[in-house]
């Protein structure tokens, strides 16, 4: 039990000092945007693996779960470009 406790505090300790180090830390918004952007791809990523899991392992047929995760892709791919063409990527600029 002293042993969880020790590595518990450790890992609230870091999310501390990291916590300090923001707040008296000026940080550029590119940076803070790319810290944000890898938290969000994190959190992202382990539900879609976890999601990806389940669904494999559930199903008669995983082709049909990869079939599946493609078509996703694409559509949101072809989504996303439809969307650039009509003038969304120029709708913010982190410029200010």
């Amino acid at each position: 039990m002293g042993s969880a406790f020790f590595w518990g505090a450790f890992g609230a300790a870091a999310l501390l000092i990291g916590a300090v180090v923001a707040l008296l830390t000026p940080i550029p918004p590119r940076v803070l945007g790319l810290i944000m952007a890898l938290g969000g791809g994190v959190l992202i990523s382990a539900v879609s693996f976890d999601l990806v899991e389940e669904a494999v392992d559930t199903s008669d047929d995983p082709g049909a779960v990869a079939l599946g995760l493609a078509c996703g892709a694409l559509a949101f791919y072809l989504g996303d470009e439809v969307i650039d063409r009509m003038g969304g990527d120029n709708r913010k600029s982190s410029d200010g």
